[in-house]
Protein backbone atom coordinates (compact mmCIF):
# COMPACT_ATOMS: atom_id res chain seq x y z
CA UNK A 1 0.00 0.00 0.00
CA UNK A 2 1.24 3.58 -0.82
CA UNK A 3 0.24 6.50 0.47
CA UNK A 4 0.71 10.01 -1.29
CA UNK A 5 1.07 12.95 0.80
CA UNK A 6 -1.47 15.90 0.42
CA UNK A 7 1.08 17.74 -1.39
CA UNK A 8 1.33 15.30 -4.11
CA UNK A 9 -1.41 16.52 -7.25
CA UNK A 10 0.16 14.78 -9.63
CA UNK A 11 0.84 11.52 -10.56
CA UNK A 12 3.27 11.46 -13.44
CA UNK A 13 3.68 9.26 -16.78
CA UNK A 14 4.69 5.59 -16.23
CA UNK A 15 5.59 6.41 -12.50
CA UNK A 16 3.79 2.73 -11.34
CA UNK A 17 3.60 0.91 -14.91
CA UNK A 18 4.36 -2.92 -14.60
CA UNK A 19 4.69 -2.63 -10.87
CA UNK A 20 4.50 -5.83 -10.00
CA UNK A 21 3.73 -5.46 -6.26
CA UNK A 22 0.88 -2.73 -6.38
CA UNK A 23 -1.85 -3.26 -3.55
CA UNK A 24 -3.61 -0.28 -3.48
CA UNK A 25 -2.65 3.71 -3.66
CA UNK A 26 -4.54 6.59 -1.73
CA UNK A 27 -3.60 10.29 -2.09
CA UNK A 28 -6.24 13.01 -1.18
CA UNK A 29 -3.75 15.66 -2.94
CA UNK A 30 -4.40 13.67 -6.43
CA UNK A 31 -5.96 15.71 -9.18
CA UNK A 32 -3.87 14.17 -11.90
CA UNK A 33 -3.07 11.04 -13.72
CA UNK A 34 -0.72 11.03 -16.49
CA UNK A 35 -0.43 8.85 -19.43
CA UNK A 36 0.46 5.17 -18.34
CA UNK A 37 0.75 5.70 -14.49
CA UNK A 38 -0.30 2.43 -13.55
CA UNK A 39 -0.56 0.68 -17.13
CA UNK A 40 -0.57 -3.29 -16.47
CA UNK A 41 0.16 -3.33 -12.82
CA UNK A 42 -1.69 -5.31 -10.23
CA UNK A 43 -3.41 -2.60 -8.75
CA UNK A 44 -6.60 -3.62 -6.73
CA UNK A 45 -7.53 -0.27 -5.12
CA UNK A 46 -7.30 3.58 -6.23
CA UNK A 47 -8.77 6.56 -3.51
CA UNK A 48 -7.73 9.76 -4.69
CA UNK A 49 -10.97 11.49 -3.49
CA UNK A 50 -9.90 14.71 -5.53
CA UNK A 51 -8.95 13.68 -8.97
CA UNK A 52 -10.09 15.52 -11.67
CA UNK A 53 -8.32 13.92 -14.87
CA UNK A 54 -7.06 10.53 -15.79
CA UNK A 55 -4.75 10.37 -18.93
CA UNK A 56 -4.43 8.12 -21.27
CA UNK A 57 -3.50 4.46 -20.76
CA UNK A 58 -3.20 4.99 -17.40
CA UNK A 59 -4.95 1.73 -16.13
CA UNK A 60 -4.87 -0.17 -19.25
CA UNK A 61 -4.57 -3.77 -18.69
CA UNK A 62 -4.95 -3.48 -14.66
CA UNK A 63 -6.97 -6.75 -14.47
CA UNK A 64 -7.15 -6.55 -10.68
CA UNK A 65 -8.06 -2.83 -10.48
CA UNK A 66 -11.96 -3.22 -8.76
CA UNK A 67 -12.38 -0.04 -6.49
CA UNK A 68 -11.45 3.13 -7.69
CA UNK A 69 -13.15 6.70 -6.93
CA UNK A 70 -14.42 8.66 -9.82
CA UNK A 71 -17.02 11.08 -8.63
CA UNK A 72 -14.97 14.50 -8.77
CA UNK A 73 -13.48 13.58 -12.33
CA UNK A 74 -13.98 15.29 -15.27
CA UNK A 75 -11.92 14.06 -17.96
CA UNK A 76 -11.37 10.58 -18.93
CA UNK A 77 -8.67 10.04 -21.80
CA UNK A 78 -8.31 7.15 -24.69
CA UNK A 79 -8.31 3.70 -23.36
CA UNK A 80 -7.48 4.98 -19.79
CA UNK A 81 -9.11 1.82 -18.54
CA UNK A 82 -8.96 -0.77 -21.27
CA UNK A 83 -8.76 -4.34 -20.10
CA UNK A 84 -9.72 -3.52 -16.21
CA UNK A 85 -11.67 -6.75 -15.95
CA UNK A 86 -12.21 -6.82 -12.64
CA UNK A 87 -13.80 -3.45 -12.38
CA UNK A 88 -17.38 -3.25 -11.64
CA UNK A 89 -19.63 -0.27 -11.31
CA UNK A 90 -18.51 3.33 -12.67
CA UNK A 91 -20.27 6.17 -11.18
CA UNK A 92 -19.11 10.06 -12.42
CA UNK A 93 -20.64 12.32 -10.97
CA UNK A 94 -19.12 15.35 -12.39
CA UNK A 95 -17.43 13.74 -15.60
CA UNK A 96 -17.90 15.33 -18.96
CA UNK A 97 -15.66 13.52 -21.34
CA UNK A 98 -14.79 10.72 -21.96
CA UNK A 99 -12.12 8.92 -24.39
CA UNK A 100 -11.93 6.64 -27.24
CA UNK A 101 -12.24 2.90 -25.65
CA UNK A 102 -11.70 5.07 -22.31
CA UNK A 103 -13.60 1.77 -20.91
CA UNK A 104 -13.30 -1.22 -23.60
CA UNK A 105 -13.05 -4.98 -22.33
CA UNK A 106 -13.19 -3.72 -19.06
CA UNK A 107 -15.55 -5.51 -16.14
CA UNK A 108 -17.70 -2.45 -15.60
CA UNK A 109 -20.89 -3.43 -15.13
CA UNK A 110 -22.97 0.21 -14.46
CA UNK A 111 -21.70 3.17 -15.32
CA UNK A 112 -23.75 6.52 -14.43
CA UNK A 113 -22.34 10.03 -15.92
CA UNK A 114 -25.27 12.55 -15.34
CA UNK A 115 -22.78 15.15 -17.14
CA UNK A 116 -21.20 13.84 -19.37
CA UNK A 117 -21.53 15.79 -23.05
CA UNK A 118 -18.74 14.10 -25.27
CA UNK A 119 -17.26 10.65 -26.05
CA UNK A 120 -14.90 9.00 -28.44
CA UNK A 121 -15.37 6.09 -30.49
CA UNK A 122 -15.70 2.55 -28.88
CA UNK A 123 -15.86 3.75 -25.33
CA UNK A 124 -17.65 0.93 -24.00
CA UNK A 125 -16.94 -1.85 -27.14
CA UNK A 126 -16.71 -5.01 -25.90
CA UNK A 127 -17.77 -4.91 -22.14
CA UNK A 128 -20.34 -7.91 -21.81
CA UNK A 129 -20.81 -7.63 -18.25
CA UNK A 130 -22.14 -3.67 -18.47
CA UNK A 131 -26.22 -4.07 -17.48
CA UNK A 132 -26.65 -0.60 -16.74
CA UNK A 133 -26.54 2.87 -18.45
CA UNK A 134 -27.35 6.15 -17.20
CA UNK A 135 -25.97 9.67 -19.65
CA UNK A 136 -28.69 11.68 -19.45
CA UNK A 137 -27.08 14.93 -21.00
CA UNK A 138 -24.89 13.13 -23.87
CA UNK A 139 -26.88 14.30 -27.23
CA UNK A 140 -24.37 11.80 -29.73
CA UNK A 141 -23.82 8.16 -29.00
CA UNK A 142 -20.66 7.95 -31.05
CA UNK A 143 -19.28 4.69 -33.59
CA UNK A 144 -18.89 1.87 -31.52
CA UNK A 145 -19.75 3.19 -28.15
CA UNK A 146 -21.78 0.31 -26.54
CA UNK A 147 -20.69 -1.87 -29.62
CA UNK A 148 -20.50 -5.76 -28.16
CA UNK A 149 -22.38 -5.31 -24.60
CA UNK A 150 -24.28 -8.23 -24.95
CA UNK A 151 -25.87 -8.00 -21.52
CA UNK A 152 -26.19 -3.56 -21.75
CA UNK A 153 -30.71 -3.96 -21.51
CA UNK A 154 -31.26 -0.64 -19.09
CA UNK A 155 -30.32 2.68 -20.72
CA UNK A 156 -31.19 6.20 -20.00
CA UNK A 157 -30.15 8.33 -23.15
CA UNK A 158 -32.69 11.21 -22.52
CA UNK A 159 -31.23 14.07 -24.39
CA UNK A 160 -29.15 11.86 -27.54
CA UNK A 161 -30.45 12.87 -31.16
CA UNK A 162 -27.82 11.22 -33.04
CA UNK A 163 -27.06 7.15 -32.56
CA UNK A 164 -23.70 6.87 -34.95
CA UNK A 165 -22.91 3.37 -36.74
CA UNK A 166 -22.70 0.51 -34.32
CA UNK A 167 -22.85 2.18 -31.13
CA UNK A 168 -25.71 -0.10 -29.93
CA UNK A 169 -25.00 -3.17 -31.75
CA UNK A 170 -25.03 -6.46 -29.99
CA UNK A 171 -26.78 -5.68 -27.02
CA UNK A 172 -29.64 -6.90 -24.98
CA UNK A 173 -31.89 -3.99 -25.59
CA UNK A 174 -34.54 -4.49 -26.91
CA UNK A 175 -36.81 -1.05 -26.57
CA UNK A 176 -35.66 1.89 -27.27
CA UNK A 177 -37.47 4.94 -26.82
CA UNK A 178 -35.79 7.90 -28.41
CA UNK A 179 -38.16 10.93 -28.12
CA UNK A 180 -35.36 13.47 -29.61
CA UNK A 181 -33.50 10.88 -32.35
CA UNK A 182 -32.84 12.88 -35.44
CA UNK A 183 -30.31 10.32 -37.06
CA UNK A 184 -29.73 7.03 -36.75
CA UNK A 185 -26.36 5.43 -38.15
CA UNK A 186 -25.52 2.07 -40.13
CA UNK A 187 -25.39 -1.11 -37.76
CA UNK A 188 -26.48 1.33 -35.39
CA UNK A 189 -28.57 -1.80 -33.16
Amino acid sequence: TIVLPDTCSKINPSAFKDCISLVSVTGNGVEEISINAFENSPVETIDFPNLKSIGSYAFSGCSELSSITLSDVETINNYAFTGTTSLGPVICDNLTELGTEAFAQSGVSLFSAPKLTSTGNNAFVDCTDLVSVSVPKLTVLSVGMFKNCSSLDEVEFDSVVEIKANALRNTAIDKFVGLNVEKVGNYAF
